[in-house]
Order: structure tokens, then sequence, then C-alpha cells
């Protein structure tokens, strides 16, 4: 199964799956997250995943992260095959994805910079860390916020934040599970817009897991999932 095919041209993570299974436990007890999937996703294309709890969503973007490994099949991100990749490659190919959670998972104790600048603490980078950590959150419209702790911010905001820390390593993936799942539908259209603009103006790839209709009539793409594999997959909007 194909999707953004039109988006070759886009500097953007690609992705090929090919048989891919990944379980949980043994014996009886064994779960089948990932079932036989395969999957090529293009370069720059945003991409939903639907599908009811437990239909193999955030298992699939772990897959996808480098966090988890399958158990059988190919899988290859970004010229990487996960499957086979040494410790070291896999922490490569970690630091050149975005991570973005329904529960923004901000460190209390830090500053809305210094959590921004978490990801990229211990990596040497061609960059000024704290002028782009400054330039996203401006990017994001929390310019003058830096020195706030998050307790001090909204969902919303703290959202942004998240989103700020996504990019601060200029990934060519992004993988949010449920980004807008805490939020209120305005403030989640917000932060829909926003993770748009970033794909559109960085080319990066981005995959969505999500209940919302909303968010997923936003994508490009939309990938329906049950029981670990893919049901379905449909073109929303021209990429």
């Amino acid at each position: 199964m194909a999707v953004g095919a039109q988006r070759l041209e886009n500097a953007g993570a690609s992705v090929r799956a090919s048989h891919v299974t990944r379980s949980f436990g043994t014996g009886a007890a064994r779960m089948v997250a990932v079932n036989d999937l395969s999957l090529t996703i293009s370069p720059g294309a945003v991409v939903a995943l639907r599908g009811a709890s437990g239909s193999g969503k955030s298992t699939l973007l772990h897959l996808l992260a480098g966090i988890e490994r399958p158990d059988s099949g190919e899988l290859i991100v970004a010229e990487v095959d996960l499957g086979r990749a040494t410790r070291r490659h896999l922490t490569q190919h970690r630091r050149r994805v975005g991570l973005i959670f329904q529960r923004f998972h901000l460190i209390p104790a830090m500053s809305v910079l210094d959590n921004v600048l978490a990801p990229v603490i211990p990596v040497r980078v061609s960059f000024d860390k704290v002028a782009r950590a400054r330039e996203l959150l401006a990017a994001v419209g929390l310019a003058g916020r830096e020195s706030a702790a998050p307790t001090q911010l909204s969902g919303g905001q703290q959202q942004r934040v998240a989103v700020a820390r996504a990019l601060i390593g200029a990934p060519a993936l992004i993988l949010a599970d449920e980004p807008t799942g805490s939020l209120d539908s305005a403030t989640g259209a917000e932060i829909m817009d926003l993770l748009l603009r970033v794909a559109a103006e960085r080319s990066t790839t981005m995959v969505i897991a999500t209940h919302d209709e909303g968010v997923a009539n936003a994508c490009d793409y939309i990938i329906s999932m049950r029981d670990g594999q893919i049901m379905a997959d449909e073109a929303v909007r021209s990429a």
C-alpha cells in the first residue's frame, strides 16, 4: 500500500514496511500488535492513522521511531533498516525523529526554553542550540515565555512547546500520537494548523495517530487500522 507518491521530490523521510509483525508476550498470552503490515509513505506526506484503541496505531509509531523493533518483516525509514540497525544507528535514527504526545511530557522542573532544548543537550550539532530554541518558540507563538514553567502555561501552550521540542533537531519525520486528544476543539484545531504549516514549510513527513475525524481529514491521507492490519487508505486532499 503506497501513500503520497506525488511527493517524492521532497526532503522528508520515506517509509517502506514489508510484512512487518510486532507482538508482545508469549504462548497463550501473546498479543500481536502489528500483523503482517506492508506500507509505503513517500517523503513529505502527511498521514493520519485511524482505528479503535488496540488497533496497532501506537505500536506502528513506536516501530517507525525505532523504539520497538519488528519481530519479522522489513522496515526501512529514511533509508535505515530498523530491524537490522545497530544500537548506535538506532540512536542516530531517533535523533532525526520528532515525537509529539497527547500528554505533552514536558519536564515540570525545567523552563519552557530548557524543555525545547532537552533533546539536543547531549548532542553535538552544527547550530546554536539556544538560538534555534528561541526561534522555534517564536514560531509557535511563545516568544517571551522562555523562562516560564510548563505549569504556568495552558494545555494548548504546553502542546506548542512540545511541537517546538519535536522540531529542535530538524527532523525528517514527525510522529504524533493523539496530539490534540487533551485539548478542546478550538485549541486542537490551532495545533493541527501549526503542524500542517510545519510540514509544508519544511517538507517534513508526518504520521499522526488520531481518533479525531477533523484531524484526520486535515491530513493528505488516512490509513485505517484494525487488529494490527491496514484495512483501507484514502487520499483526503491534494498534496
